[in-house]
């Protein structure tokens, strides 16, 4: 072989490892990294997501993950990424993308806050993200299992709270749908924040449904909604009363074995009445609540403006 055939090849076969070596040490890199996200279930491959990193999983649902994370800033914060199974289904993904523009439209003290939001490449694909404010506190199962009942004029104050959010949101045109413990947070401040519209309905967006399922918590959806009917933001209303009476009392309105038999209390043309279980229940408070239970959203309030300012009365 001629020497400078000979170097020729020297030259490629060192170009050759240098390349392999460099591969190496970048996948060795990158093993941590790809470790971490597969030990959080993340639907991507890596903990970094935009400007943030992801430290551990704080829930999960079906539809998408909540992670608790940090800013480039040192701020704490929540990112919000779809479900692994989300990921393949296109309806999933614009209802994922369709709560982000509903937040991104909203700015209130009782809703929760978007951070920002973007895509993360991920193997030839974008997956959404929302990057959310940190909600400390408790979340509002644990606030009824901890504290209930309370005294009116508390209950009456959260209520406010949820309606006061409530009616910024209907008037964006927008249906939460999932109102209950889980989409609620109780701050150390005593803010109360909404949160979940992973399954809010919005006037002016491509309505997207499940079909053949009932999306939301049974416990607290109205009787239309369970039906499949046609529904507005009386549907919300009747959520807030549910809660209301499980502020005063610490139990459900309804006592059922089943759908079938929630179905049949929740009919009922006039709503429980909290007064029953709870007698220091003013009558006027007392009142509203059966109202908001009501099976006719005729007999509703009309409005989420009208609730706050019927419980602001009764403050």
């Amino acid at each position: 072989m001629k020497p400078t055939v000979l170097v020729g090849v020297i030259v490629v076969v060192a170009v050759a490892i240098a390349i392999a070596l460099k591969l190496r040490r970048r996948d060795a890199e990158s093993s941590p990294v790809d470790e971490a996200a597969a030990a959080l279930k993340l639907p991507i491959s890596s903990t970094r997501v935009g400007d943030c990193t992801i430290h551990s999983l704080i829930s999960t649902d079906p539809y998408a993950s909540l992670y608790a994370a940090t800013a480039a800033d040192g701020t704490a914060v929540t990112v919000k990424l779809p479900a692994r199974a989300s990921l393949q289904d296109a309806d999933e993904l614009k209802r994922f993308e369709r709560e982000a523009e509903m937040l991104e439209s909203i700015g209130h003290p009782g809703i929760i806050r978007l951070v920002s939001r973007g895509r993360v490449d991920e193997r030839a694909s974008k997956v959404p993200y929302m990057i959310l404010e940190r909600l400390e506190g408790l979340g509002f199962a644990a606030f009824l299992a901890e504290r209930a009942p309370v005294e009116p004029a508390e209950a009456i104050e959260i209520l406010r709270q949820i309606a006061s959010a409530l009616e910024v949101v209907h008037k964006q045109e927008i249906i939460h749908r999932n109102l209950g413990p889980e989409a609620l947070q109780v701050l150390a401040d005593g803010r109360v924040v909404l949160h979940s519209f992973g399954v809010a309905r919005a006037a002016a967006m491509q309505t997207i449904t499940m079909q053949g399922q009932v999306v939301g918590s049974v416990e607290y959806m109205a009787p239309e909604q369970m039906a499949g009917k046609k529904i507005d933001g009386k549907v919300d209303l009747y959520a807030v009363g549910v809660l209301g009476y499980q502020l005063l009392s610490g139990k459900s309105p309804f006592a059922h074995a089943g759908i079938a038999a929630l179905m049949k209390q929740k009919s009922e043309l006039e709503g429980p009445h909290v007064s029953k279980v709870n007698p220091a229940v003013p009558a006027a408070l007392d009142r509203l609540l059966s109202q908001l239970m009501s099976s006719d959203p005729g007999r509703r309030p009309a409005n989420a403006t009208r609730v706050v300012s019927e419980l602001a009365s009764l403050g």
